[in-house]
């Protein structure tokens, strides 16, 4: 007696395709071999086995069966076994449903603004399978500037949907268009293609500043008049300011407060203010650094303050008088101090040492920077031979606090 286990099945199947395998078993439960003269399947189902012509007694056989639909919706079909037994022929019943996977999209077009370099949020997009049969997704991707990251199944079932994050990263300004494209199989047709339109304007921030160079100058030690920069951000797009630093050799004698570090709409300032104090005379160098997102990331502006203070030169180191004779008074000869420095010099003393040396002068007790005045000095010898002397002169000078010139004569 032959027996077929289980003694229906049924399939479901997307259109144009092949089923998994499902087995069945025939099985000889008599006590006599059982010969088997074919196995066939009729309808959109296919089998395969390994049953032998001859069965032996209580051995059983699998047999294989799939479905291939070739029309939509629900398919009958048969399997059945011609063999020996004196119920041949045994026959089973086949069910198969014909699916279709169908994909919906949320949108057709996606629209970004993004500064260009930089990576926008993601927009969201949804992909679901509005059909009756599982859907395959192949792949998802992007063109152009933009990127898609699919969070979704291999396999994406009825009913179900999934997100797709969409980022846009402009390579440069203007509009920009690209395309996300889902590959799937989709109304049963392997490699079809679901596209959404993707525009998007790349914007670019400007960083302008109202100097590029600052100058301050002040006496050292003493504070310059803080100095003002604007920065504007004169592009299209937002003008993220992340950071405002000094650096350089010079870097501790300047400071800087600002209101900048936000974020600077098209057409909008900020400030940020320098203060100098000089530590030594000359420029001191140093470099204001803005740290943005536009264009170079980073944007500097020199520092190029100076310090500045009296500077003291003397027409003359020495001054010899010649010979003259003993009690007499010679012809007057004259030193110049000049102020060569960039601040007033004060003058706080101007003497002549030696006691044959006399000297007088012009010179206020503060002398602007580029004036000069004149030291008048005279030789009255009160003794025969070399004589010596000094010209002293004590002021504020960054060459030196005291300057001095040798005075000598001859008494004859």
């Amino acid at each position: 007696m032959a027996l077929l286990n289980p003694a229906g099945l049924s399939f479901s199947q997307n259109m144009g395709g092949a089923s998994p395998p499902q087995v069945i078993r025939l099985v000889n439960s008599g006590d006599a071999p059982m010969t088997i003269s074919g196995i066939r399947t009729d309808g959109d189902f296919a089998e395969s086995n390994s049953c032998p012509s001859v069965l032996a007694p209580k051995a059983s056989c699998p047999i294989s069966l799939s479905f291939q639909p070739t029309t939509t919706g629900e398919r009958d079909g048969y399997v059945v076994v011609a063999d020996g037994a004196p119920d041949s022929p045994q026959k089973i019943s086949l069910l198969g449903m014909a699916t279709v996977p169908s994909a919906s999209l949320s949108t057709s077009r996606l629209t970004f603004a993004q500064n260009v370099g930089s990576t926008s949020g993601p927009q969201q997009l949804v992909l679901r399978n509005t059909g009756d049969g599982p859907l395959t997704i192949a792949s998802i991707g992007a063109t152009g500037d933009y990127a898609a990251r699919g969070l979704c199944p291999v396999v994406l079932a009825p009913g179900a949907s999934c997100g797709i994050a969409v980022t846009f990263k402009p390579t440069s300004a203007g509009p920009r268009s690209g395309a996300v494209v889902i590959t799937d199989d989709a109304d049963s047709q392997p490699g079809n293609q679901q596209t959404v339109r993707v525009t998007g304007i790349g914007h670019q921030p400007v960083a302008s500043f109202t100097q590029t160079v600052l100058r301050p100058s002040a006496s050292v030690h003493a504070a310059a008049p803080a100095t003002t920069l604007v920065l504007t951000n004169a592009g299209d797009g937002p003008l993220t300011v992340r950071g405002v630093g000094i650096s350089g050799g010079a870097a501790g004698q300047y400071r800087q407060v600002n209101n900048c570090v936000r974020v600077l709409g098209p057409g909008v300032s900020c400030a940020i203010t320098v203060s100098f104090t000089p530590a030594g005379f000359g420029i001191q160098a140093a470099q204001l650094t803005v740290f943005d997102d536009a264009v170079g990331g980073a944007q500097a502006i020199l520092l190029r303050g100076a310090g500045t203070g009296p500077n003291a030169l003397l027409s003359a180191s020495s001054l010899n008088f010649g010979s003259i004779a003993v009690g007499d008074v010679s012809a007057p000869e004259h030193i110049i101090l000049f102020n060569s420095g960039t601040g007033a010099l004060t003058v706080s003393q101007i003497g002549s040492s030696g006691g044959e040396f006399r000297e007088s002068d012009s010179c206020p007790a503060v002398l602007p920077s580029g004036a000069s005045c004149m030291i008048t000095l005279t030789f009255t010898p009160s003794g025969s031979g070399l004589r010596t002397g000094g010209l002293t002169i004590i002021d504020d000078s960054r060459s030196g606090r005291v300057q001095t010139v040798s005075l000598l004569g001859t008494g004859t």
